[in-house]
């Protein structure tokens, strides 16, 4: 899930105003006189920055890359700024050969600021909305007590923000994921989101009172709404998983069936006899056996084999049937 976001920094859109009437009157003031002519604020985009990025020249074009190639030093963070003394630049253009009356302005020190942008944290908290929408498509979520942690300004170009998938398939109740926000195809930044997630969804509930023992079909329960962050993991959500299923207790109208609360019917009963199917390959042979335990549909059970009396462990496979593999 991928988003991209346009700077819309009033605060930017003010500060390259305001260095572009810099640019306008120090560029009208050397006008028809070579010079350099550095302000004492200056805002950069890069990670490095080059004279070039931060200085008015006029007049000197066939120095004009040289200059503007002369290395200041490394950019501040995105949103940061540090100063920069003036001195040090000042040695670097003196290694030049500039022409005589070309007048250069440096000041002691420059402080020189970032640019950035910053994706806020409710863009985060839209974003996992959307997220969970997509995965718990069947109810209503609502999302409470949110929080981002290791957000902040990052570098200005084309933002790209994702979300890392779940490690787990519990979308609801508290939530931990994380973003990451690239910039121009750059991870910039990692952040930790947390929430915690209602979940209003249907369950299956009994429709009229259930004895113990009942075995189930879909006219013994239906659905309400309810809300599954608060209430526990083994709670049915689908009336076909009750089907065929035996209630282990009794249970009241209009309350919430958990699967620990089913189990299969037993096809066969413990001390029953059996049918066992003994196959290997295309050959199968049948002999008889006693149930030493209970078993539903597809549970491993143990039988004794009436001829060898010897006990195996086979699979029922039906009212009275096992088969056992070789």
């Amino acid at each position: 899930m991928k988003h991209l976001f346009a700077h819309k920094s009033i605060v930017l859109i003010l500060r390259m105003v305001l260095f572009l009437s810099l640019v306008l009157a120090v560029s009208s003031a050397l006008a028809g006189e070579p010079g350099i002519r550095v302000p004492s604020e200056a805002w950069v985009r890069g990670d490095e920055v080059y004279l070039g990025d931060i200085a008015v020249i006029s007049g000197l074009e066939e120095l004009s890359e040289q200059i503007k190639s002369i290395h200041v030093g490394s950019a501040p963070a995105p949103g940061k700024r540090r100063a920069v003394r003036g001195a040090m630049i000042q040695a670097k253009l003196d290694r030049l050969d500039l022409p005589a009356g070309a007048n250069v302005e440096v000041p002691p020190r420059i402080l020189v600021h970032r640019l950035s942008q910053e994706v806020e944290d409710r863009e985060f908290e839209t974003m996992l909305a959307d997220y969970l929408n997509g995965k718990l498509f069947m109810g209503n979520i609502e999302i409470t007590r949110f929080q981002v942690n290791g957000n902040g300004p990052v570098s200005e170009g084309i933002l790209d923000v994702t979300m890392e998938e779940l490690r787990s398939d519990k979308y609801y109740g508290q939530v931990s994921i994380r973003g990451i926000i690239s910039v121009d195809g750059m991870i910039e930044r990692r952040v930790s989101i947390a929430a915690w997630v209602d979940y209003e969804a249907p369950v299956v509930v009994a429709k009229h009172n259930l004895d113990r023992m009942d075995i189930l079909s879909a006219q013994d329960v239906t659905t309400e709404m309810q809300n599954l962050a608060r209430l526990p993991d083994s709670v049915l959500t689908d009336p076909r998983e009750v089907k065929g299923m035996r209630i282990r207790q009794g249970l009241e109208a209009g309350k919430i069936l958990q699967a620990r609360m089913l189990e299969k019917p037993p096809l066969v009963e413990k001390g029953d006899d059996v049918t066992i199917m003994a196959s290997s390959g295309s050959m199968s042979i049948s002999t008889l056996g006693t149930a030493q335990e209970a078993g539903g549909l597809g549970d491993s059970i143990e039988v004794e084999n009436v001829m060898s009396e010897k006990i195996i462990t086979c699979r029922v496979t039906g009212p009275a049937k096992v088969e056992v593999r070789f």
